[in-house]
C-alpha cells in the first residue's frame, strides 16, 4: 500500500488554473483505474510523479525509531508471506494425493459397471440364466470423498 500526494504547482491566472486542475484530475482519475494491476499503477504513478513532482519535492528526513519499525514489520511481513506459501504447497501436495486416490477409486467403479453392464448383455442374449435382473445402474460420484455406485436388481 503506498499514498502519494502530489502538490500541484500554481497557475498564474484563474482559468488556466481550473484547466490545469482538470487535466490533473483527469490524470489522477485514470492512475487509479491501474490500481488491480500494479506494475501499470507504478509506471503512471512514476510518470505524473516526474511530470508534477521532480525538482518540487523535498526529501523528508525519516525518524530512526520509525524508520526500524518499517524495517521490523516489513521482516515479519517476508516472513509471513514465505510461511503461507510453505503452507499452501504442502496442502496443495495432500489434496494432490487424496485427488489421485479419489479418481483411482472412481476408476474402479466404472470398470465394475461396465463388467455389468456386460453381464446384462450377456443375460438378455440368454434370459433363462438367472431369476434376477438389472433394472438400474447409477454412475459412481466423482467429486466427494467417498464414492459409489448403486445397481437395482428384481426378481423376475
Amino acid at each position: 500500500f503506498f499514498l502519494l500526494m502530489i502538490r500541484r504547482p500554481p497557475r498564474s491566472t484563474q482559468s488556466r488554473s481550473s484547466a490545469a486542475s482538470d487535466v490533473y484530475k483527469r490524470q489522477v482519475h485514470e492512475t487509479v483505474q491501474y490500481i488491480q494491476n500494479y506494475d501499470k499503477l507504478k509506471e503512471s504513478v512514476e510518470k505524473m510523479y516526474a511530470k508534477y513532482a521532480e525538482g518540487h519535492v523535498r526529501p523528508a528526513e525519516i525518524d530512526s525509531d520509525i524508520y526500524n519499525e518499517y524495517v521490523s514489520q516489513k521482516k515479519y511481513l517476508e516472513k509471513s508471506v514465505a510461511m503461507l506459501k510453505m503452507n499452501l504447497q504442502k496442502d496443495s501436495e495432500i489434496h494432490k494425493q487424496d485427488n489421485i486416490r479419489i479418481m483411482k477409486d472412481n476408476v474402479a467403479l466404472i470398470y465394475q459397471i461396465n463388467s455389468l453392464r456386460k453381464k446384462i448383455r450377456e443375460k438378455k442374449q440368454n434370459p433363462n440364466a438367472n431369476d434376477l435382473s438389472l433394472i438400474h445402474i447409477s454412475e459412481p460420484t466423482r467429486l466427494l470423498s467417498i464414492s459409489y455406485a448403486v445397481f437395482c436388481l428384481k426378481k423376475k
